[in-house]
Parts: C-alpha cells; structure tokens; sequence
C-alpha cells in the first residue's frame, strides 16, 4: 500500500509540473507576441522603410 501511495503521490507531481511546464510555455508565447505587435506599431507609427522592418 505504501508503494502504491508513493507512486501516486509522484505521478500527481508529475503531472503538476507538466502543467506548470504548458503555463510557462504559453505566456512565454503571449508575451513574444505582445512584444513583437508593439514593436510593429512602433515602426508603424515612425514610418520606417521596409528594409529597416526586416
């Protein structure tokens, strides 16, 4: 029974740290992509040539 207890026990931390993982990966995501609409509006708003965008 303490076997089963303690291999359910780390297959809840797993799962708990996948999750965390996911999250982490997610707002990394919404972040860059926040970052990179503000800089486009930057460019945007200062007319800068294509060649300078790129």
């Amino acid at each position: 029974m303490a076997i089963i207890g303690v291999g359910l026990l780390l297959f809840a931390l797993l799962i708990g740290n996948i999750q965390n993982f996911l999250q982490g990966l997610g707002r990394r995501w919404l972040e860059t992509s926040l970052r990179r609409r503000d800089v486009e509006q930057w460019m945007s708003h200062r007319h800068l040539p294509d060649e300078l965008r790129k």
